[in-house]
């Protein structure tokens, strides 16, 4: 009896209802429902690998061996992977899945330079950084390369001209100049971030605001790199160990504030990456804001609140008239201007060994 009885009972628990997953909040009050919002690395809707163009897949599948079997690491053939699959993506969407081998097929009917350079604008377009632009390239030529020598290209590869067209735009990017700003404007666009629905915007504003912190240093911060308690976070500069120079960056108690509130919202709803800012790649995802991301931001935040378009640079300007109101001294704000600029001189460290408790101090007594 006891046997059957347990076999009943784990018959009546395979039968019953499985309940359903509740799936995470959305982020609350976080991002306006817009389509112009997405800014993806490369927002490519999905296509199903069967779809893509046979001639293409097959020169994929081929390379992707090849560098097996020749010992690459595991990451390197990843990343060629998806740059390569984000490609050929690309290709059946918006231009009519043509193949990137061009034996066996009529001229005019494979890809070409002109059409590899509309998909690099479409890349730069969508906040690829020059690095990953750079990387996307190499995986394209790399394969284009192994093409050639396994027989299913002919001729010269479009690869030339994209690398000329990507250094060409590289090259076009001139130093951005700063806008002179009065505290008026700098005003206007603390309140527009503080009413923003992204509570990013705020965040990034101030603690850029009252730190002069470079936007590359923001792009690239991290919850680890943070010291709540001490308000400050930390970053290594120089390129070998010699010149090696840990800075400290002071923050006040309000970015604190917002900086526990923004990581517990995203506790909440299970954000696993590290970095402090994200960007959104569609309503229902959510990727890490890289320096371009971040330069929209800015100049969204410029042309809605003052009706200029702001740049990098404009952020420390604007820090250092937030700092003026606030207080500090024109001696100080010079001090921590160039205690974040890249050019300094050999004397300068330790002029600053010396002034950084004097400058703690001073900042403190600003921004809380």
């Amino acid at each position: 009896m006891k046997f059957t009885e347990c076999i009943k009972r784990k018959k009546a628990e395979q039968n019953k209802p499985v309940e359903k997953i509740k799936k995470p909040k959305p982020f609350i009050n976080f991002y306006k429902k817009k389509k112009e919002r997405q800014t993806a690395s490369v927002n490519i809707p999905p296509v199903p690998e069967e779809k893509l163009n046979k001639k293409s897949m097959k020169a994929l599948s081929d390379y992707i061996k090849y560098l097996d079997k020749h010992d690459f690491s595991i990451k390197t053939v990843y990343t060629y992977q998806q740059d390569i699959m984000q490609w050929l993506k690309f290709i059946y969407h918006f231009q009519n899945n043509k193949p990137i081998t061009n034996v066996g097929v009529a001229i005019g009917n494979f890809i070409d330079a002109e059409d590899l350079k509309v998909f690099l604008k479409y890349c730069l377009d969508h906040n690829n950084s020059p690095t990953r632009m750079n990387r996307r390239m190499t995986a394209i030529s790399n394969i284009y390369a192994f093409m050639i020598k396994r027989g299913t290209y002919i001729g010269d590869t479009p690869t030339d001209e994209g690398k000329e067209y990507l250094s060409a735009v590289h090259r076009a990017s001139k130093p951005e100049k700063p806008h002179d700003l009065n505290w008026e404007q700098v005003s206007r666009i603390l309140k527009y971030v503080e009413k923003h629905p992204n509570q990013q915007y705020e965040l990034l504003i101030k603690l850029a605001f009252s730190s002069l912190t470079d936007i590359r240093l923001l792009a690239s911060l991290t919850f680890d790199d943070l010291e709540l308690d001490d308000m400050c976070f930390y970053y290594e500069t120089g390129d070998n160990r010699k010149n090696r120079k840990t800075t400290k960056i002071l923050f006040g108690t309000e970015v604190k504030n917002m900086l526990i509130e923004w990581k517990k919202l995203r506790d909440e709803n299970n954000v696993d990456t590290n970095r402090v800012f994200l960007h959104q790649v569609r309503y229902d995802a959510w990727n890490n804001a890289n320096r371009f991301a971040l330069m929209k931001w800015i100049e969204e935040i410029g042309m809605k609140s003052i009706q200029i378009p702001l740049n990098s640079t404009d952020l420390i300007e604007a820090g250092k008239v937030y700092l003026r109101h606030k207080g500090m001294n024109e001696k100080y704000i010079d001090i921590l201007e160039n205690y974040q600029s890249k050019e300094k001189d050999t004397n300068f460290y330790k002029r600053m060994a010396n002034s950084t408790t004097t400058i703690e101090n001073v900042l403190r007594k600003c921004i809380g």
